[in-house]
């Protein structure tokens, strides 16, 4: 961004081209890992690629990149439980490369799998599989499955990001921050046996855009510190969704949903320490109750009173969901018929924010709300597409649109049951071309 919004002088420029012909990179070098390579096993390229993750660690410097191809690395061969993965202040490490690819935008991590494994064998597990000592926030963790060891990830006195991770199966925290302020962004941070994530020792976390489930104990532990919390989803945890213990500075907690949990949805512990700031936030269907000892604004609240904004109508999931639910077929989009679509509180500024999915954080929805474009409850922004199978016009394609659809089918332009919004293809028949085009919006829905 530096170089497309500042002009440089003639001598930085000049400095700027000497730059790149001296280093290969502005920004530092490219250090390739992939188990599989079979070359010089240096990382200056994937053919002579580190097969070590370590090797790549030791060799990185401030400024440089460590691109790692998929498989399974661990933190050391033998069975030390102290061994792990220390990152490098800022160092920028990928996962999810296939090898072979020559630029960031290449990479699928969704495919391309990259464990960072703590399982040592044996039962062993390491005590951290990634540490941050002192890390800044020009360091980066992208990409990578972190399971198996006691702690994913273990951030002390640090502010890297973490972001595209996934952290679960661990024994211990997925996530545990001693006085640290990491920014944790589209991560999955599922099945670990205590809390999900563990902000403790005055840390100062933000969390956004993550999933959140299935832990043994909280989603979120915070203990003292500040802590940002918006647009994720946190549900089907052992314990609370989010506990706060002792607030430093007020917590800022908006546009989640926290349902499902087998304790409380929000819980401060006690009367001590500052009350936290939640809004837009749907609390429904946990265990517990769903605010103790806080209050809520503009939120979607099971049992609650409507005053503040607040209602206290059923989220109406795309999917409907319990809390003995499998947590990992919970669909919380909002249904077309939610009434959680734009009565989020429209006094606070939402500019740049997106919701669970990537997408602009308000949308107006056309006839669902009064026409002002408001923010919706929840992680989810309802996106409104139209959609031609959609023939009852209620934002999704489903069994009552194949109803009117079969009235029509078989028939021509002008005879019988004609019904010329059948026609998907335009060719004056509604017959196997327009099922099969039917057949594939099958399940379309407001995301």
């Amino acid at each position: 961004m530096l170089l497309k919004e500042r002009v440089f002088s003639s001598v930085a420029l000049i400095v700027f081209v000497i730059g790149i012909a001296g280093t290969g990179s502005v920004f530092g070098e490219i250090i390739h890992v992939d188990c599989d390579a079979t070359g010089a096993n240096d990382g200056s390229s994937w053919e002579d690629a580190y097969t070590d993750l370590q090797d790549a660690l030791a060799d990185a410097a401030s400024g440089d990149q460590i691109w790692v191809a998929e498989c399974v690395y661990k933190p050391t061969a033998g069975s030390e439980t102290s061994a792990r993965f220390s990152l490098v202040d800022g160092v920028e490490m990928y996962g999810g490369f296939a090898g072979g690819e020559t630029s960031l935008e290449e990479r699928d991590y969704e495919q391309n799998k990259t464990y960072l494994s703590g399982d040592l064998g044996s039962g062993i597990e390491s005590s951290r599989i990634v540490l941050t000592n002192g890390v800044g926030a020009a360091t980066i963790l992208d990409g990578f499955e972190i399971t198996g060891g006691y702690r994913g990830i273990y951030s002390y006195q640090s502010e890297e990001i973490i972001s595209n991770c996934v952290i679960s199966q661990n024994s211990g925290d997925g996530i545990y921050c001693n006085e640290s302020g990491p920014a944790m962004d589209n991560c999955i941070i599922e099945d670990n046996e205590q809390d999900g994530i563990n902000p403790d020792n005055q840390s100062s976390v933000a969390i956004t855009g993550c999933i959140i489930r299935n832990n043994g104990q909280n989603g979120i532990y915070c203990y003292g510190g500040s802590t940002v919390i918006k647009n994720n989803w946190i549900h089907h945890n052992g314990d609370d969704g989010i506990l706060f213990y002792d607030p430093a500075l007020v917590p800022d907690v908006g546009n989640n949903t926290i349902v499902y949990n087998w304790g409380d949805g929000v819980r401060k512990s006690d009367a001590s320490g500052e009350n936290p700031d939640i809004y837009n936030c749907i609390l429904w269907g946990n265990a517990g109750d769903e605010l103790d000892l806080c209050d809520a604004t503009y939120s979607c609240i099971e049992g609650g009173d409507t005053s503040g904004g607040n209602i206290a109508a059923d989220p109406n999931f795309l999917h409907h969901v319990s809390v003995d639910y499998d947590p990992n077929h919970c669909d919380l989009h909002l249904s077309s018929i939610s009434p959680c679509m734009d009565v989020g509180d429209p006094s606070r500024d939402y500019a740049g924010e997106v919701d669970i999915d990537g997408e602009p954080r308000v949308i107006d929805i056309p006839d669902i709300g009064d026409g002002v474009v408001d923010v919706d409850m929840g992680a989810d922004e309802v996106r409104y597409d139209t959609n031609p199978a959609d023939l009852t016009g209620e934002g999704k394609v489903d069994y009552r649109d194949f109803v009117i659809f079969a009235m029509a089918w078989q028939s021509e332009e002008g005879l019988g049951s004609w019904n010329p919004a059948c026609d998907f293809v335009v060719d004056g028949l509604v017959d196997m071309k327009d099922l099969a085009f039917f057949g594939v919006q099958w399940g379309f829905g407001w995301r």
